[in-house]
């Protein structure tokens, strides 16, 4: 289940007198885009791929309307080897990620075809164009609507001449914000990363 980001305004417009709606969802999408990306909280099981003899790259795609991949999720038991037709596999396949995040490279190339082969768990974010009807986990609503309440209010306070300008507690929210994603930083699950890897698939390699 998600919340519509349009949820949001009840948390923002009472301190943004005058503020455009579509404003402030600019803001509040540039906010958790950015969140996202710092914390890697957002996870989500990506659809199976089907590996393919000699093949090496493989697209990747978010299920989720809205959204795109910021990165990928390691977790130590991806390092533990699995039997497949009775055999054990090496502990496991090396990949990266060009800069794009929408293609996956595995670094040997597989000598078997497996449907649904390559299981793979991404960090979200939010895509460009999200608007106000787009969605979010509700967990994650719940648990950091206040922290993207902040960021994206001290985005829109720190603009000058506005009706909503509040140069003072701008600043503030600007540091409750980043405080938030630093704390998240440091509580997420060890591993957790978007940069190149090792993940476990069931497909024999060269």
């Amino acid at each position: 289940m998600g919340t519509a980001l349009s949820e949001m305004y009840q948390y923002m417009m009472p301190e943004l007198p005058g503020c455009p709606k579509p404003l402030i969802i600019q803001h509040l999408r540039e906010t958790i885009r950015e969140w996202a990306y710092r914390t890697q909280a957002w996870e989500q099981d990506l659809n199976d791929i089907d590996i393919v003899d000699g093949t090496s790259d493989y697209e990747l795609d978010s299920p989720v309307e809205d959204t795109e991949i910021a990165g990928l999720v390691h977790r130590p038991s991806d390092d533990v080897g699995v039997h497949y037709d009775g055999r054990l596999l090496s502990p496991g396949v090396e990949y990266t990620i060009p800069v794009a995040k929408d293609v996956i490279h595995l670094v040997s190339a597989p000598v078997a075809d497996l449907t649904d082969g390559l299981e793979i768990t991404a960090v979200l974010t939010l895509a460009n164009d999200a608007t106000a009807s787009s969605e979010v986990p509700d967990r994650l609503f719940q648990d950091y609507r206040q922290t993207w309440a902040y960021g994206a209010m001290s985005r829109l306070m720190l603009m000058k001449g506005k009706k909503w300008s509040d140069k003072e507690t701008g600043i503030l929210y600007h540091n409750i914000y980043w405080d938030a994603i630093r704390l998240a930083i440091g509580e997420r699950t060890r591993g957790r990363t978007n940069r190149s890897l090792r993940v476990q698939h069931p497909a024999a390699f060269a």
